[in-house]
């Protein structure tokens, strides 16, 4: 019954080209109703035969289910976070395996196979609509997570140490009323990106005190971090959702570094 599941995986591994011309929610959806519709089938149909062809179905379900979490995590990571990102998927995905163990097999022990097998199945089918409101990004190909280049060294009066912080970051804007709207989505993806590549918080604000005018403010750690956050940590994806907000920047394009104070 392994060796089925095996060949079925196999045969997942050969077969995942073919399925270029379908996006990454709707490759999960059908591993997720295969591998449900196949735990069904075993748990009921006594036929040893129509059991092993079902593993076989089963294990393509699987190798299409890993290949394309594991392919849209490594796509979807820039390069400075990307080792990161996949320790942290792996310690989920083989820690939800270790655990969930424990937790079916002392519901087969107190409710018998059949019912776990009917329950697993029940859970992987309502899984695979899930995707309908936890979609997978299928923009993959369109994202850019080159390093962005181009970041001017701010000139300082009195340089701060490397591990002095926390850092306010600061940065004015001047937006008509009739931009307002579309300026506010643009920076939400900013903010997006600032918390992302090192920001503790962000914020948009208002200045009550000029007309039209909007402030950024994000804090970073320290010194060290902000300096990796501007030099090796934005992508060019990035960079372009500024470039795309520098009409709106105070005259000057004055940014505002606070170091914090200790006693």
């Amino acid at each position: 019954m392994l060796g089925a599941l095996g060949i079925g995986a196999v045969l997942g591994a050969v077969g995942l080209p073919r399925l270029e011309h379908v996006n990454a929610t709707q490759r999960l959806a059908l591993s997720s109703t295969l591998f449900g519709l196949a735990t069904l089938v075993i748990a009921v149909v006594p036929n040893l035969a129509f059991a092993l062809a079902t593993l076989v179905a089963g294990g393509f379900a699987w190798m299409l289910s890993t290949s394309t979490l594991s392919s849209t995590m490594q796509l979807l990571l820039p390069a400075w976070v990307r080792a990161r990102g996949l320790s942290m998927y792996l310690l989920v995905f083989m820690g939800g395996q270790a655990v969930g163990s424990i937790f079916w097999g002392f519901l087969a022990g107190s409710t018998g196979l059949l019912s776990a097998l009917a329950v697993a199945s029940g859970l992987l089918l309502i899984s695979s609509l899930t995707t309908w409101w936890l979609p997978i990004r299928n923009d993959v190909s369109r994202l850019d997570l080159s390093p962005a280049a181009g970041w001017v060294e701010p000139q300082l009066a009195l340089p701060p140490g490397l591990n002095d912080g926390p850092v306010v970051v600061m940065r004015s804007y001047d937006v008509p009323s009739d931009d307002v709207r579309d300026f506010v989505e643009s920076m939400t993806l900013v903010g997006r990106a600032r918390r992302r590549t090192g920001a503790v918080r962000w914020q948009l604000y208002r200045d009550i005190g000029h007309v039209d005018r909007y402030v950024e403010a994000f804090v970073v750690s320290s010194w060290a971090e902000h300096l990796h956050q501007m030099r090796t940590r934005q992508t060019a994806q990035d960079a372009d959702r500024e470039r795309a907000l520098a009409r709106f920047v105070c005259a000057g394009d004055t940014i505002t570094h606070l170091v914090a104070v200790r006693r």
